[in-house]
């Protein structure tokens, strides 16, 4: 699949941002699922954007920075802590911010995995919904669990919200195959 343009200087900074919040993960114990989404209605024009995005995100609560690249692009990056979890989410919009990809980093930098391990992620990636998968960014030597190409034209804010949860759930749902204990 074709990703999204990146200029260096943004993927030192998210690298950087991922460490400042903290990693992926339980934070006190297992804990239970991720809450429900909060509703509400579709943007003004009908688009999610990326700011709009940051706004939902923060007025249910969780930590957000913005980061924008050269060309435009903006990239929402959230650190979410619920039910003794912290997790980090990333929402690639493109230029145009008509598209969005959502990305979670799950381990800390990493260059060597088991090959235990990455039989058992290449198996759940073929398990996955598709496109959901998991990859691996060099850049910040992370495993990442990553649901690409979503349309923002008329998503409304609990669809977006649900993605997220979506997201937060797959993370937690494949924590045995990538945390501490999987390697």
């Amino acid at each position: 699949m074709k990703r999204l343009l990146y200029v260096p200087v943004v993927m030192a900074v998210l690298a950087v941002g991922g460490v400042a919040f903290g990693q992926t993960g339980p934070v006190n114990g297992t804990g239970g699922q991720p809450v429900p989404p909060k509703g509400g209605p579709a943007q003004p024009g009908g688009m999610m954007t990326a700011d709009h995005a940051a706004d939902v995100l923060r007025q249910n609560g969780y930590q957000v920075n913005v980061q924008a690249a050269s060309n435009g692009a903006k990239t929402v990056i959230a650190t979410i802590v619920k039910d003794n979890w912290r997790y980090t989410v990333e929402l690639e919009f493109s230029v145009d911010q008509k598209n969005m990809n959502v990305i979670a980093p799950l381990n800390g930098p990493a260059t060597k995995f088991s090959s235990e391990q990455l039989l058992a992620l290449l198996k759940k990636s073929y398990e996955l919904n598709p496109p959901l998968h998991f990859s691996y960014r060099q850049a910040d030597q992370r495993i990442l669990l990553e649901d690409p190409l979503y349309n923002t034209v008329n998503m409304t804010d609990a669809s977006f919200l649900q993605i997220v949860n979506n997201m937060l759930n797959n993370v937690r749902e494949t924590y045995p195959l990538w945390g501490d204990n999987g390697r």
